[in-house]
């Protein structure tokens, strides 16, 4: 394993602004704020450049699962167990407008242009998840009703547990706890393509920044990567830990992943499995690994620029790391060196 990163070098802030577990993770697309998702209900808003807490968005009544923002940052929609998903003024962390469901709301993303707003409902009380697309392009003061409803992409036995959407909306890719990717047309609602991506649930599913790629985690302990286009699987991480978190490095050719066994669990086994593991995409290989929380770790991301990232999980503190100089030159050189055998392989057999 080529350690580039020590985290016994690495000081992290160490922010404490939830009551209970954090489920999720979101930096702005800017990389100025970033926000929290919680178990207490409460969204949270952080600087980014020093992790002070700017401000908290009050009005759920369950937990919060997701997070996603309008391409500007102006709005912030969270879904909830109770059953809502709340927009928010970001300046003002005044509440918009509130989208009622039926039942808990799992997973959500704002798509492209801020043009549509997908939301994907938890399987419960015997009902199977269903997805709503909003049309938000004029606004998201007064949202109708919505543009499509897909129903039947699962059964009322599997959950989505997230969704993304591919370049220029045309599909949505969802995951869910039976190890599944679904390819779904964003117009007709069609499921055009079922991938049987892990043989466990798939806990999280995250684009790259420039939206060519896409990254798993599940708890079958491994992570994968797959092209955007093809959904063809480019490499495959084995882990020695169920995985909750990943996010793919916007300027360098790497994997995040952050997971642990279930907390009940914490305290007897596995304790000492709470870093966030890196991972080069070239070369396959662990580049290293950071110490994390004192419990499972359920989300990360990596910022906009790539100079910092982000953890949070079960003991509610979110971890802000910063990478120092060496990382960049150490992986850089690296990267050089694969590329520089890939080059000269290229040539032995032209």
């Amino acid at each position: 394993m080529a350690q580039f990163l020590n985290w016994k070098e690495m000081r992290p802030y160490i922010l404490h602004g939830h009551e209970r577990a954090i489920t999720y993770l979101k930096y702005s697309p800017d990389g100025d704020v970033f926000f929290s998702a919680s178990k207490d209900f409460t969204p949270t808003m952080w600087r980014a450049a020093d992790g002070e807490r700017i401000g908290v968005f009050n009005g759920h009544s369950g937990a919060v699962f997701q997070l996603d923002t309008t391409s500007d940052t102006k709005y912030l929609f969270s879904a909830s167990m109770d059953s809502t998903c709340h927009i928010w003024d970001v300046l003002t962390g005044e509440i918009v407008n509130v989208i009622q469901l039926n039942t808990p709301i799992r997973c959500l993303a704002v798509s492209e242009g801020d043009q549509y707003l997908c939301l994907c409902t938890m399987s419960f009380a015997g009902e199977a998840p269903i997805f709503y697309i909003y049309d938000i392009s004029n606004g998201v003061e007064s949202i109708g009703d919505p543009k499509l409803v897909i129903k039947s992409v699962v059964s009322s036995h599997t959950n989505i547990f997230s969704l993304i959407w591919t370049p220029l909306n045309k599909q949505i890719i969802a995951c869910d706890s039976d190890g599944m990717l679904h390819v779904i047309d964003a117009a007709t609602g069609e499921v055009v393509k079922t991938i049987k991506a892990h043989e466990g649930s798939i806990s999280c599913l995250v684009a790259s920044y420039d939206r060519t790629l896409f990254a798993t985690a599940s708890k079958d302990a491994k992570a994968k990567v797959f092209d955007m286009f093809t959904q063809e699987e480019v490499c495959c991480f084995a882990t020695d830990r169920p995985l909750n978190g990943a996010a793919l490095s916007p300027i360098l050719n790497q994997l995040v992943v952050v997971g642990g066994v279930e907390a009940r669990d914490v305290t007897t086994t596995h304790s000492q499995k709470m870093e966030s593991l890196f991972y080069n995409l070239a070369s396959k290989e662990e580049i290293g690994r950071v110490k994390g929380s004192f419990g499972t770790m359920n989300s990360v991301q990596f910022s906009p620029d790539g100079r910092s990232f982000i953890t949070g999980g079960e003991d509610g503190y979110v971890r802000l790391c910063f990478f120092d100089e060496e990382y960049f030159t150490k992986d850089g050189e690296e990267e050089k060196k694969l590329r520089d055998i890939e080059k000269l392989g290229e040539q032995m057999n032209e």
